[in-house]
């Protein structure tokens, strides 16, 4: 304190013995003053400075955490998002063969269908033909019987 007043005094002198006819205004004055005020209060605000100094990097250093965590976050969401996507991919590919496998099914039940039906049909035809032969040779025996059971033949 007692360096503030002494340089004070050499500024006032200084003042004085370079200008000493010249008469000093009073806001040169004042200014003088308050110039010595603000520099007396320099160190608080200096210490204000530094607490405000220490709690801006507290507050970087915290968004600078926040950002961290955002960034990892943010990579594990990618991550997760490639998963997913690799396993609709996967999905997709499982999800096309099970439709060509459901077409070839569709496909042979549909030719097995076919077959049944020609085996059916070539079964009754075979069926009617034995029933057709069976029942004609019946008619043709018993046409041959009442034929010959008239006397309608010429027989001995």
């Amino acid at each position: 304190m007692f360096q503030l007043w002494r340089i004070g005094a050499s500024v006032v002198l200084a003042s004085g013995v370079f200008a000493p006819g010249l008469p000093v205004p009073p806001s040169e004055i004042a200014g003088v003053i308050d110039r010595f005020k603000e520099i007396y209060s320099i160190p608080g605000k200096l210490d204000e400075l530094k607490e405000q100094y220490v709690q801006m990097q507290a507050v970087l250093a915290e968004q600078q955490r926040q950002l961290e965590e955002a960034r990892q976050t943010a990579q594990q969401y990618a991550m997760r998002q490639q998963e997913l996507m690799e396993q609709n991919e996967a999905y997709r590919k499982q999800n096309e063969l099970l439709l060509q496998r459901i077409d070839k099914l569709t496909r042979d039940k549909s030719e097995q269908r076919r077959l049944f039906r020609t085996i059916v049909l070539s079964v009754t035809v075979v069926a009617g033909m034995v029933l057709l032969y069976l029942l004609s040779v019946r008619v043709w025996r018993h046409w041959s019987w009442f034929k010959h059971r008239n006397g309608g033949g010429g027989g001995p």
